[in-house]
């Protein structure tokens, strides 16, 4: 067996997949149980906002620049990745209190806790995707192109950013309560500082050269690499959009796929660091 394989198969996490699975598929019986519409509520509230937010800013003018589409496409290209990321988020900052009672009486490694949020999230988010994917194409001016096949990978980085801030935040909301509520104002303001209703390329005409600064919030890399592995068809390459393009392909997108297996290695080691603390908090 090579070392990468070994590595895994020895790591805690992947001895314990078990119990991730097991907790996710908790999480979903539990989030569903008693709900007439089920799954189809991670369909209806995105696709019911995404509805609202399109008619305003039609209204208000808005539209897309990059990409030849209509409006509405942009918004669902971006954002049910960003309704994937801040549900999970939320619910992963406190998957460590919420499981208290499991994790003062059961050994397991206290990573499969927001492991297992996030699993469910990912879930959700998968099955969404696989509805909405063809809506766009068919109810949109937009077609599949081969940067469709880039989609997994951006689920895998994304997944792998988010996992990292979920260990992060999971052991530090243990020790520090009000962190819950610093997160949900956090995730707030994230939301308007990353690419979910507007174009980024009005940031590059806005800020010009030092664009590249608004780019260091790896969600802005990680969403226009969601629109453009799902929209590329329709992406627009010439003038100023090119120097734009550039900045997209060779700065953006490379940062964040960097960002998110450092984000997910620094959360992790700082769980292990943090766990015994947390378990004498609760």
């Amino acid at each position: 067996m090579s070392p990468i394989p070994r590595m895994i198969s020895s790591h805690p996490l992947w001895r314990y997949r078990g119990v991730v699975r097991q907790l996710a598929a908790r999480d979903l019986k539990v989030r569903y149980k008693v709900s007439v519409l089920g799954f189809f509520w991670s369909l209806l509230r995105p696709l019911l906002t995404i509805a609202v937010l399109a008619a305003v800013f039609i209204m208000l003018g808005l539209k897309s620049t990059r990409y030849e589409v209509a409006f509405p496409a942009l918004l669902l290209a971006s954002y049910m990745p960003w309704f994937y990321f801040s549900a999970a988020l939320l619910e992963g900052v406190q998957s460590l209190l919420a499981n208290a009672h499991l994790v003062k009486k059961v050994y397991c490694p206290r990573a499969v806790f927001p492991g297992a949020v996030v699993l469910a999230n990912l879930i959700n988010f998968a099955l969404a995707m696989a509805v909405l994917i063809p809506l766009l194409y068919i109810a949109f001016e937009a077609r599949p192109g081969w940067a469709l096949l880039q989609l997994p990978l951006v689920v895998a980085f994304h997944t792998a950013f988010l996992l990292g801030l979920c260990f992060m935040l999971s052991a530090l909301n243990v020790v520090y309560r009000d962190l819950t509520q610093i997160t949900e104002f956090v995730v707030f303001v994230w939301f308007y500082l990353s690419p979910v209703l507007y174009d980024s390329f009005e940031a590059y005409d806005r800020f010009g050269a030092r664009a590249w600064l608004y780019f260091l919030n790896p969600m802005a890399g990680i969403l226009e690499w969601y629109r453009y592995s799902l929209l590329a068809s329709r992406l627009q390459t010439g003038g100023e959009m090119a120097a734009f393009n550039h900045m997209t392909f060779y700065f953006a997108i490379p940062y964040a796929a960097a960002a998110s297996i450092v984000m997910l290695a620094v959360g992790y080691v700082f769980l292990r660091r943090w766990e015994t603390r947390a378990v004498d908090e609760l």
